[in-house]
């Protein structure tokens, strides 16, 4: 009975060594593991949040729209005795060809050929044909300053106010126009007959607002003011029946 007794404890004896054992190699193995994943965290993490960030900014730096240059000029022109016709301009053109971007597209190549890269290069059409010089009376109305920039649109001018006329002169054909110029008829004491300096020659698209104002004004209730573009028809264009557009105004008297 006594060596039952005693085999019993030995036998429970060496379970208890197994079991603690057993958890002594467990929080060994468990200690290896978190310093391998610290040390994992450590050398991996901040490279793989670095390619993101890249990868981020990368994107960030492709967006932007190359939209359109604008470019701007103004001038005063003396126009006889003490009468003055003061013009301003502001074009808006397409960008030159050479200023295109695209990105560069690579073409993913079978295994067994090395690969290439293609640039995928966006170009608006080559100018053909005519062009064709069109202008519109955008609105009348008179100077309340020294200049174009105090233009006020009306369709009846103050007594002793700069009567003036905004319109734009765009491009809709399919070639450039070359050196070009414009006419106008305009109320004024001074001279009815305006002719303007030579315009720089404009693409296909492109299109100029301007801003013509003058003084000494015939006043009357129905005075009209016609531009016309191209009056001497020294460029050829595909339609010469848009060159001209006009509009009247209300000129009051002074005193009045």
């Amino acid at each position: 009975m006594a060596t039952t007794i005693v085999e019993e404890n030995q036998q429970d004896t060496g379970k208890t060594a197994a079991i603690n054992a057993l958890a002594v190699v467990g929080f060994i193995a468990l200690l290896i593991i978190g310093i391998a994943l610290a040390i994992y965290s450590t050398r991996y993490i901040p490279v793989a949040v670095s390619k993101i960030s890249g990868i981020a900014q990368n994107h960030a730096n492709k967006d932007g729209d190359d939209g359109l240059a604008v470019v701007t000029s103004s001038s005063t022109i003396p126009f006889g005795g003490s009468g003055t016709i003061i013009t301003s301009s502001t074009t808006t053109a397409l960008i030159p060809p050479s200023s295109y971007r695209a990105p560069a597209i690579a073409a993913v190549a079978p295994a067994t050929e090395p690969s290439e890269t293609n640039a995928a290069v966006s170009r608006p059409q080559a100018p053909y044909g005519l062009p064709d010089l069109t202008v519109h009376i955008i609105a009348t109305g008179y100077l309340a300053g020294p200049s174009t920039d105090s233009f006020v649109p009306a369709n009846i001018i103050p007594p002793g106010a700069h009567p003036a006329v905004q319109f734009s002169v765009a491009n809709v054909g399919t070639n450039v126009t070359g050196p070009w110029n414009f006419g106008a008829q305009i109320p004024s004491y001074n001279n009815t007959a305006f002719a303007s300096p030579v315009e720089p020659s404009l693409n296909p698209g492109d299109h100029t607002v301007f801003t013509l104002g003058f003084n000494n004004a015939i006043p009357g209730p129905a005075q009209t003011i016609t531009v016309q573009v191209d009056p001497t028809d020294s460029i050829t264009e595909s339609n010469e029946a848009n060159n001209s557009a006009a509009a009247a105004v209300t000129i009051l008297q002074t005193g009045s």
